[in-house]
């Protein structure tokens, strides 16, 4: 077996080439195989911007079914926002709560709750004691919940 760090010279070389024909195996195998400490988030995205969408679309779903590289794919996500807005779903719950606080998005759908169910129903619940003298308001806020929620993946939530 060849050592980790072999592993990864010999990717950075192929990296640097021009060929793109093993680029999306290679660089999802470095994205997920290899942990910052040998091939770091820097290079990664590099490697990434560098590469055509279709191989970039292959790391991000490679991180994001790893569950690894978050600060990686945080830095996808704010790059292109509307391109990659279903990413955000994959990133940390604090992340998305901070943006959800941010966002003044009605079609922002609650997904993931076994992953964030906890965020939404903090959101919620805040959005509830801002008005809870007003009964008209708060039923407003209980009909935006029920349209946000993605149910299939409510199921997930316990």
């Amino acid at each position: 077996a060849i050592s980790k760090e072999t592993g990864i010279e010999l990717s950075r070389r192929y990296l640097q080439s021009a060929s793109s024909r093993y680029r999306a195996k290679i660089l999802g195998q470095c994205a997920t195989t290899f942990s910052s400490k040998y091939f770091s988030d820097d290079e990664l995205w590099q490697a990434y911007s560098d590469s055509p969408k279709s191989v970039q679309r292959n790391v991000v779903e490679n991180c994001k079914s790893g569950g690894c590289r978050l600060a990686f794919l945080q830095r996808v996500y704010e790059d292109d926002p509307s391109h990659n807005s279903n990413l955000i779903y994959w990133l940390g719950s604090d992340y998305l709560a901070s943006q959800l606080e941010k966002t003044d998005n009605k079609n922002f759908v609650f997904k993931r709750w076994g992953a964030h169910g906890n965020v939404y129903i903090i959101y919620i619940r805040a959005r509830m004691e801002v008005v809870k003298k007003d009964c008209l308001s708060q039923g407003e806020i209980w009909s935006d919940m029920e349209r946000r929620i993605e149910l299939n993946s409510m199921n997930s939530f316990h």
